[in-house]
């Protein structure tokens, strides 16, 4: 990514691979002595230069924000922790009156943490843990105990609260307000956020908007992702958005039904579905009618065995998806008769 003209002396790149287990894929480190990459910079083509290789998990600062290509946060919340730590040692020194330490707060250390927070992916429990500090030298300095109710520092003030915003709260504001923002707007960014909302679509296979759905009861192809932090925040304030834009599964015919949604509606754990959904995903199926004989009154056998159908090839865009475990063969065929 650039903004203009590349210096190669201050550019790196990344190999990113997975290793696949049992239908479960981990993310590999590089060899750092195993490859290089050797480019040349405008009309000097007779010196290239040896450009940097970076781990897929190290952290790179961009425009505020530590961001790594393999999603972490450890190094954005040891940053922004710090930040915290370092104004509450000179808030508890300083001589400022409660009106001028209440402003510090208000006026330089929220904005500087809150600055990256759009493109982070923080859970609550992290954006306490930053908040903290910060928060525990303020409360003295304004007068209040520094073990008061965090529903009175925080609540609104039409309830006699102090309106002082939680981190992850305002993490997930400035998401929506992202997300919302960019579609309206129909820009690229809009057709980026669309191409990721329709990976999650398939991933999840539900024939609703994964959006408007219970969190917790779908959240079953184990990946947190940046869509996933907000769809999180929008089911525990039970909020919904509609993106017109968004493309969902085909809806059923009569005689037909959404896969995920049945599995779903027999009351299986968490666990089982992530199972059975890894073994929807590998043989690229959506409904029903994507696996039975032409004349729908049975299964076709190899699919219960975890072969792909050679002379159905689905249209859709699916994600890498390794060959399961016996174990969710086994309980994918179960499903499938139950």
């Amino acid at each position: 990514m650039t903004g203009g003209g590349i210096n190669l002396q201050k550019s790196f790149w990344v190999l990113m691979a997975w290793k696949w287990k049992e239908g479960l894929a981990t993310l590999l480190p590089p060899s750092l002595h195993a490859h290089s990459l050797e480019l040349t910079a405008g009309y000097n083509i007779n010196h290239p230069v040896k450009v940097l290789q970076m781990s897929p998990y190290d952290s790179y600062r961009t425009l505020g924000a530590y961001i790594s290509p393999s999603g972490g946060m450890g190094k954005a919340y040891e940053v922004l922790r710090g930040y915290s730590m370092g104004y509450a040692m000179k808030i508890q020194d300083s001589a400022l009156n409660k009106e001028v330490a209440l402003w510090s707060y208000l006026s330089y250390f929220l904005p500087k943490v809150t600055f990256p927070l759009p493109a982070m992916t923080l859970t609550a429990t992290q954006c306490y843990r930053i908040q903290s500090p910060a928060l525990q030298a303020l409360l003295p300095k304004i007068h209040l105990n520094r073990n008061t109710a965090r529903s009175i520092i925080h609540g609104p003030l039409i309830y006699g609260g102090m309106n002082i915003s939680h981190l992850y709260t305002t993490q997930s504001l400035l998401q929506l307000k992202f997300l919302v923002g960019h579609l309206r707007a129909q820009e690229k960014m809009s057709k980026l956020l669309l191409i990721t909302h329709g990976t999650h679509q398939v991933l999840i296979g539900k024939s609703a908007n994964f959006l408007s759905l219970p969190y917790n009861n779908n959240q079953y192809f184990n990946c947190r992702t940046w869509l996933c932090s907000v769809w999180q925040f929008m089911d525990s304030i039970d909020a919904k958005i509609d993106i017109t834009q968004a493309w969902l599964p085909p809806c059923p015919r009569k005689g037909d039904c959404n896969l995920m949604d049945y599995f779903t509606s027999q009351g299986h754990s968490t666990k089982v579905l992530m199972r059975i959904n890894r073994c929807r995903v590998y043989l690229r199926v959506l409904l029903l009618s994507d696996m039975v004989s032409a004349i729908g009154r049975r299964l076709i056998p190899t699919i219960l065995t975890g072969k792909r159908l050679v002379d159905r090839r689905s249209m859709l865009q699916w994600p890498d998806q390794g060959n399961p475990s016996k174990v969710d063969w086994e309980m994918w065929a179960t499903a499938l008769w139950m």
